[in-house]
């Protein structure tokens, strides 16, 4: 809308259709000085507004903008009976716009699937786990992570071998572990298996690998994949509570592990008893487990409990050299030995000298 008069008058007249909505600076002489300013219309706008899109458009737009631009100057060349080699070259930019603009996606893809890659190779090489794979009926790994030569302290190129790993396994796991890879590959089916092997410096590592194949195809032939990690101090561990075990379930003194009970009379409850402590209070190790030692036929008195809830909540260790039983006919006397656990618990050994 467009608003114009006479200069001294100022008589309005009809807007034109389609005319720039601005103010006349003549109509409006000695109007107030914000009357006076020109003011820009919609149609001022949008051209800066289609300046700054120009200038902002990213490469993928502009190669749209050549490519549509080439292909229309070549048709209305064409049209206008134009020949020559002008229609053909604007016709070839637009086409070349067109392949550079069709390349832009499959150059991404292929940018983020090498980063991808790139990432996952990083990964492997740098994990704590030994990751490689074999083809069938080869006689070395198709590759191997750098965990070998760290774990092994061996250097990669003599690990690669199948016969020199096979060396390396003791003898008494090499068998199992041949037969576990070719069942994996024979049946497809994920499995485990445990065995040792010798490291550079003549100890012997316990490793554990998770066995895993792909079926072959028409261009490739069936994969074995492995991931290979260091259990040694692991195994050692579970050696240790296995003869533990062995020496508690065999030993003559009653051994008794307990823990403060979440019951309102905080007594002490039973976690885990060998036979000896089992046949000391009549009863067997199965039925023992969860009850309070008070609640026992033979137990010890209050204060020695009382005791032992403080060794279980980090007090020191101590002997009560002679303790009488509760409840037994005729009266026994213990030596009792309290010392403390891992998570909050108690050992109680319970040595019989009635007779002493």
């Amino acid at each position: 809308m467009e608003r114009t008069g006479a200069a001294a008058g100022g008589r309005l007249r009809a807007p034109v259709r389609g005319a720039k909505c601005r103010w006349n600076s003549a109509v409006v002489a000695g109007r107030p000085g914000w009357m006076r300013r020109q003011k820009v219309g919609v149609a001022g706008g949008a051209a800066r507004a289609r300046a700054g899109g120009a200038r902002n458009l990213g490469v993928p737009a502009a190669m749209v903008v050549v490519a549509v631009a080439g292909f229309a100057a070549a048709g209305v060349e064409l049209a206008s009976g134009l020949s020559g080699p002008r229609p053909i070259l604007l016709a070839l930019v637009g086409f070349a716009a067109a392949a550079m603009l069709s390349a832009v996606p499959i150059s991404l893809a292929l940018s983020r699937r090498a980063a991808l890659e790139a990432e996952y190779a990083d990964l492997v090489q740098n994990a704590d786990a030994i990751v490689w794979w074999l083809a069938e009926g080869a006689d070395s790994y198709g590759s191997i992570s750098a965990a070998a030569s760290r774990i092994l302290g061996r250097p990669e190129h003599e690990l690669l071998a199948m016969g020199r790993w096979h060396e390396l396994v003791h003898p008494e796991d090499r068998d199992a572990l041949v037969a576990a890879r070719a069942d994996t590959l024979a049946t497809t089916t994920s499995r485990e298996v445990d065995y040792r092997m010798l490291d550079a410096e003549g100890q012997w590592r316990w490793l554990r690998e998770a066995l895993t194949a792909e079926p072959a195809s028409p261009r490739t032939p069936a994969r074995l994949r492995g991931v290979v990690v260091d259990v040694t101090s692991r195994r050692a561990t579970e050696d240790e509570r296995a003869l533990y075990h062995e020496v508690v379930e065999h030993i003559e003194t009653a051994i008794v592990v307990a823990r403060p009970s979440d019951r309102l009379d905080g007594g002490l409850g039973v976690m885990a008893a060998n036979p000896a402590a089992a046949a000391l209070f009549g009863t067997t190790p199965e039925r023992i487990l969860g009850r309070l030692i008070t609640d026992l036929p033979g137990a010890p008195g209050d204060d020695v409990v009382l005791r032992a809830h403080l060794v279980a909540r980090g007090g020191d260790a101590f002997v009560v050299e002679r303790a009488d039983a509760v409840g037994v006919n005729p009266v026994k006397t213990f030596t009792i030995r309290a010392f403390g656990l891992p998570g909050g618990a108690v050992g109680l050994g319970f040595e019989d000298v009635t007779a002493a």
